[in-house]
């Protein structure tokens, strides 16, 4: 036997059942500040989920600690971020052209050990000015462009670019030894390489249309750097070894 419930809080509504077997808690953000404990719970784990939906007022991490170790699923309205800290070890999937946005305060952090995802829209998820994107797991555009535009922005090894659109880093950033690409263009800023003796190693396909390498990079036997059209192209104090394949097919 179970009961189903529901209620509502400023900017959210929750769905839940009670009984046994134990069944999931659907947590709805629409508007307003995230309150950790009320908008939903962190760590949020599953079977619980949190969907962030459209409103009427701007949606803020102001001050918080939020950790998703389930399911996000971003269906509207850019995300503000004041002083806060977010990390995503589950899935962080964004159905639109949505943006991480910085809004006040000290720098904030969006940290994914999981699948930080774009499934819809066709234009640009950005990842904005003075948020701190370091990352360790699936960075995965689906659709459209994700692009990392901070200026403030670490791969860690293990990452991966994936998905049928472009993963874009347009900003200074940091790669720290392996990673695998299907789909990263780099168009803009300073690339540094880092970690072990290799440094930054490159797997899969990557494309430089623009921007500088820095520090020490490889392309690891039977890869590619495609170097194509776009912005001027620099080598600025860097280590640079191709073990695979660089086309080159611009000026």
């Amino acid at each position: 036997m179970r009961t189903l419930a529901s209620f509502t809080l400023p900017g959210l509504v929750v769905v839940a059942t009670s009984g046994s077997p134990v069944q999931a808690v659907d947590y709805v953000w629409t508007d307003g500040n995230f309150v950790v404990g009320v908008t939903a719970p962190s760590p949020l784990v599953p079977p619980d989920t949190l969907s962030i939906d459209a409103g009427t007022v701007a949606k803020l991490f102001v001050g918080v600690s939020f950790a998703n170790q389930s399911t996000v699923t971003w269906n509207a309205g850019d995300l503000g971020f004041v002083s806060s800290l977010v990390s995503n070890a589950g899935l962080w999937d964004a159905k639109d052209d949505l943006s991480l946005r910085y809004a006040s305060g000290n720098p904030s952090t969006f940290s994914n050990t999981g699948t930080f995802r774009k499934s819809g829209g066709s234009g640009v998820s950005a990842v904005g000015n003075n948020i701190v994107f370091v990352n360790s797991g699936t960075v995965d555009a689906q659709s459209g462009t994700i692009d990392f535009a901070s200026g403030n922005a670490t791969f860690n090894g293990g990452t991966q670019f994936t998905g049928a659109g472009v993963n874009r880093v347009s900003n200074n950033a940091m790669f720290v030894d392996g990673f695998t690409s299907g789909n990263l263009v780099l168009s803009g800023g300073t690339f540094t390489g880092g970690g072990a003796s290799a440094g930054a190693v490159m797997n899969g396909n990557v494309t430089w249309t623009g921007g500088s390498f820095a520090g020490t990079w490889q392309v690891a036997s039977g890869q590619t750097l495609v170097a194509g059209d776009g912005t001027g192209k620099t080598f600025v104090g860097s280590s640079f070894t191709n073990h695979g394949t660089v086309n080159w097919q611009t000026a």
